[in-house]
């Protein structure tokens, strides 16, 4: 299957020849190179640009110094981790970002107590962070 490549981004996929499935398989529309939404791409960027802007306009008011500091800070909050077994909650950076006022989905979906999976222990999450492994015995 071959898909014609467009001139926009923004036109529809269309399919010189049809799929064979009984010699490629089934393909998942990803696979396919599919039309996505132009909304979904502005949902996915919407935090870099917004970042972007407010970097922008900070240059433009204090200077490059400003966002260089704001850029140094961002990565030392991003560092800050706990043990695998805890959840790691960066506050420091949310609070920096502003995103600690906003309940989003994030928010309240996929907490850690209502997950059905049953957790590891922390001796065996850790020796795999820290590439550790001893050999099993027979």
């Amino acid at each position: 299957m071959e898909i014609a490549p467009s001139h926009k981004s923004s036109t529809l996929p269309f399919m010189r020849e049809a799929p064979d499935a009984l010699q490629a398989g089934h393909q998942h529309a990803e696979v396919q190179g599919t039309y996505r939404h132009p909304v979904e791409a502005i949902q996915k960027n919407f935090f870099q640009q917004q970042m972007a802007s407010q970097e922008f306009a900070l240059r433009r008011v204090y200077g490059s110094h400003m966002v260089q500091r704001l850029q140094i800070e961002r990565h030392i909050l991003t560092q800050f981790q706990r043990l695998p077994v805890l959840e790691t909650s960066f506050v420091g950076l949310e609070t920096v970002l502003g995103t600690d006022e906003d309940i989003g989905f994030e928010d309240y979906l996929n907490m850690p107590h209502m997950n059905e999976h049953i957790p590891r222990d922390m001796h065996s999450q850790m020796e795999e962070k820290l590439g550790i492994t001893f050999a099993k015995p027979f």
